[in-house]
């Protein structure tokens, strides 16, 4: 028998009534960041009063802002702030009266992993209750250098994945600004994160890669 369109529309309303957006009381802090070849170490805070919930550290792509997420059963407290269709792990745990928890992970010394970026955040369930509580914040994480030592200096910076605008649209102003090969304004999408110098390359840092000097001044 097909449902009406009025039945489905019930049942949505009855799946979205069931999350409330509400501050919970679980955070996420970083302990020791990622790097390669480094145990990196995230620390997860709870009420000590949700002794005895299941427990879990949602690893996942990285999502902008947060979704209410219905789970069918549940009724589910706070947002997902992770992108549930790109999940990579779910670490377990169980909460004890400690009101803490920490996940350690290894990240294998392979430059295959370097700039990995991931997003954790916690999730717990209280089965008697049938209640689900998503954390307060996420993790934003980047597996940088770690035991292979800076890339290549330790002036450097990571500049994460993203999109930005790049050119311009002014009149030419040749030899000076808005050359041909700068216009129009047009939008540069990094597929992943890369490292760059916090400062401009000195005679010296240039002359010990290049192995010559061609600056007149």
């Amino acid at each position: 028998m097909r449902r009406s369109r009025s039945s489905l529309f019930i049942l949505a309303s009855a799946l979205l009534a069931s999350v409330v957006t509400a501050q919970t009381g679980r955070t996420i802090t970083t302990v020791t960041a990622p790097g390669l070849g480094v145990t990196a170490q995230f620390r997860a805070n709870y009420p000590n009063t949700e002794a005895g919930n299941f427990g879990w550290y949602v690893m996942a792509g990285h999502q902008v802002g947060t979704v209410p997420l219905p789970i069918p059963g549940f009724t589910v407290y706070g947002s997902c702030r992770v992108d549930p269709a790109v999940l990579f792990q779910a670490y377990f745990f169980l909460m004890d009266g400690t009101g803490a928890s920490t996940l350690p992970i290894t990240v294998p010394n392979s430059t295959a992993f370097f700039g990995f970026q991931f997003d954790l955040q916690t999730l717990d369930a209280d089965l008697v209750t049938s209640e689900l509580a998503w954390g307060d914040n996420d993790v934003e994480a980047i597996v940088g250098p770690g035991s292979q030592g800076p890339l290549p200096s330790a002036n450097m910076v990571v500049i994460p994945a993203g999109s930005f605008a790049m050119g311009s649209n002014a009149a030419s102003g040749a030899p000076y600004y808005s050359l041909p090969s700068e216009r129009p304004v047009h939008q540069v999408d990094l597929t992943r994160p890369f490292w760059m110098g916090k400062y401009e390359v000195t005679q010296a840092e240039y002359q010990a890669v290049m192995g010559s000097n061609p600056s007149y001044f």
